[in-house]
């Protein structure tokens, strides 16, 4: 008979969405001990080692759900309601949370907070699954999926955007409207990157030299990171309108046009309707499988 184990000398409860193995490497970084020394008390099956966004169940089963529980002296329905991952495990908890789709969590991981982490007395890298429209802290004003957590003060336009993001999100399926957002943003920085419009360009330069110089950077070459947030309040402003039903799509290049701010005509007009009809395609095609796919509570 498997005796229970002893709760951690230091223990505490998971960040809202955190990664399995997020949470598993703080607790053995506060207690002074390797993540195997946890998984090989809570069983013997499970894998001696995982890295910190590991998000996969291979070898758990309820029993080690609970006996995780009793190691961080949490409910087991707590543990549910932050690691999202556990509801297949236990079919019998109420639907509190959904989990994301996987094609979505793969691409949109960000750590939470730092501000708000240490706030709540929270110590080490948590983690999370996330949707695009939480990248921003609106408490403390920082822009979450980079590794610097960039400050927002000198970039107002970029809290705004974040706000009516949330807001489209909250009248679209989140899963589907993120999904969209992440195939516009990236084409939004492929035109950063290949400075194809002097309009949207000079307005991305300004925000790049407000963000500081970026030491370890290519200075003719902004980072990902760096390219996607200058292009963030653009990539809000085409999301909404390519996920507008309304607008006729006869109409959706002067609407863009208008909205940017920019000229299509400045690039070749085979690229401007591959981008448009593209986006469309995708958009409409996520958005239906979505709607057709489990719900997701936010």
């Amino acid at each position: 008979m498997k005796i229970p184990p002893r709760r951690l000398p230091i223990s505490f409860g998971p960040v809202q969405g955190e990664l399995l193995g997020s949470y598993l490497h703080r607790l053995a970084d506060a207690n002074r001990i390797s993540v195997g020394v946890i998984t090989a008390v809570i069983s013997e099956e499970l894998p001696t080692s995982c890295n910190r966004e590991q998000d996969t169940l291979s070898g758990w089963s309820p029993s080690c759900l609970a006996d995780l529980a009793r190691l961080t002296g949490r409910t087991v329905a707590n543990l549910d309601r932050a690691l999202f991952q556990f509801k297949d495990l236990q079919p019998s908890l109420p639907i509190l949370h959904r989990a994301p789709l996987p094609e979505l969590t793969r691409r949109w991981r960000t750590a939470a907070c730092r501000c708000c982490t240490a706030k709540h007395g929270i110590r080490g890298l948590a983690i999370r699954r996330t949707l695009p429209h939480e990248s921003v802290c609106l408490v403390h004003r920082r822009w979450l999926p980079s590794e610097e957590q960039f400050r927002l003060d000198a970039l107002p336009a970029m809290l705004r955007a974040n706000r009516r993001h949330r807001r489209m999100a909250s009248r679209h399926d989140p899963l589907a409207f993120g999904l969209a957002y992440i195939n516009i943003s990236h084409q939004l920085r492929r035109w950063c990157e290949t400075k194809a419009q002097p309009e949207l360009q000079e307005r991305w330069t300004q925000r790049l030299a407000l963000l500081g110089e970026d030491p370890y950077g290519n200075p003719n070459l902004p980072s990902r990171q760096r390219a996607a947030l200058v292009v963030y309040p653009e990539a809000v402003s085409l999301t909404g309108l390519l996920t507008n039903r309304l607008l006729p799509p006869s109409r959706l290049s002067q609407a863009v046009e208008r909205r940017l701010g920019i000229r299509l005509d400045l690039l070749p007009r085979r690229e401007v309707a591959t981008f448009i009809e593209t986006s469309l395609a995708s958009i409409s095609a996520k958005m239906t499988s979505a709607s057709s796919g489990p719900p997701f509570h936010a």
